[in-house]
C-alpha cells in the first residue's frame, strides 16, 4: 500500500518537473519541490505555498487528485476486507488412525476449536483422493466422498471426532497400508461453519497422506471433567496417539 502511494506521488511528480515551471511556490527545475507538491495533491492536504500555474499543472492535480481518492477507496476496502474475513484457528490432529471402533475397523481424526467463541451449524466432510485404473486402462485421479459417523454438530465448541467406518461400502474397504501407498491415496478434511460473534461463515481445511495413518492406534483421550462438572479440551495430549486392537 504504502509502495503504491509512492509511485503515484513518483509519476505525478516526474510529469510536474517535465512541465517545466508549473506550480507556483516551487523552485524551478527542482524535482524535491515537485515531489512534495505532488505528494500533497495525492494525499488531498494543500498546505497552500505551492499551487499549480498553468492548464497542464490544473489538468494533472485533476488526474492525480482522483488517482488518490480512489487509490485510498480501493485500499480501505481491500483493508477491511482481510481484517473482515473472521479467521477459524481450527486444529486438526497430525494424525489419523485405523483400529477397532464398535467391532468394526474405523479411520479416525479430530478437530478443535482454538477459538474464544463458538462456531454453529459445524459440518465436517472427509474426501479420499486416490490414483485409480480404469477397465479400458486408462490412469486417473478418482475423487470419493467418505461418510462419516457423525458429519455436522449445532455447536463446534471443543472438539469433535470425525469417523469413517472401513465396511464392505468403503472404498478403503479391505485396503492395507501398501495398497494406500501405492495408490498415493490422501484424505481433505474441511470443515464450515458459522461464527457466534460475527455471523460470518468461516472454513478449514487439512490434508492427509499415508504416512501420517497410525495402524492399530486410536487418539488419545483429550476430554477431562473437573470437579466442579465443567469440561475441559488438555490441549497437551491432543496429537497423541495410543496402542488399540485393530
Amino acid at each position: 500500500m504504502g509502495s503504491l502511494f509512492l509511485c503515484l506521488a513518483l509519476v505525478f511528480a516526474v510529469l510536474f518537473w517535465l512541465g517545466g515551471d508549473c506550480v507556483h511556490g516551487a523552485r524551478p527545475g527542482n524535482f524535491e519541490d515537485c515531489f512534495y507538491f505532488s505528494v500533497q495533491t495525492l494525499a488531498t492536504i494543500g498546505y497552500g505555498e505551492m499551487t499549480p500555474g498553468s492548464r497542464y499543472a490544473n489538468i494533472l492535480v485533476c488526474l492525480e487528485s482522483f488517482s488518490g481518492l480512489m487509490s485510498q477507496a480501493v485500499i480501505t476496502g481491500l483493508t477491511f476486507a482481510k481484517f473482515s474475513v473472521p479467521t477459524s484457528h481450527v486444529l486438526f490432529s497430525n494424525f489419523m488412525t485405523i483400529s477397532k471402533k464398535d467391532g468394526r475397523p474405523a479411520l479416525s481424526f479430530r478437530l478443535a476449536n482454538a477459538r474464544g467463541n463458538h462456531v454453529l451449524d459445524a459440518r465436517c466432510t472427509l474426501t479420499l483422493i486416490r490414483n485409480e485404473v480404469t477397465l479400458e486402462g486408462e490412469w486417473l485421479r478418482r475423487i470419493h466422498r467418505l461418510p462419516l459417523l457423525v458429519s455436522e454438530t449445532p455447536v463446534f465448541a471443543l472438539s469433535f471426532t470425525g469417523t469413517h467406518y472401513l465396511d464392505q461400502d468403503s472404498p478403503l474397504a479391505g485396503w492395507d497400508a501398501a495398497a494406500i501407498e501405492e495408490a498415493s491415496c490422501e484424505w481433505t478434511v474441511t470443515m464450515t461453519g458459522l461464527d457466534e460473534t460475527l455471523g460470518q461463515t468461516v472454513h478449514a481445511r487439512w490434508s492427509y497422506y499415508p504416512e501420517d495413518i497410525r495402524w492399530g492406534f486410536r487418539l488419545a483421550d483429550t476430554m477431562l471433567v473437573r470437579e466442579d462438572g465443567q469440561r475441559v479440551l488438555d490441549f497437551t495430549k491432543f496429537h497423541d496417539v495410543v496402542p488399540w486392537p485393530l
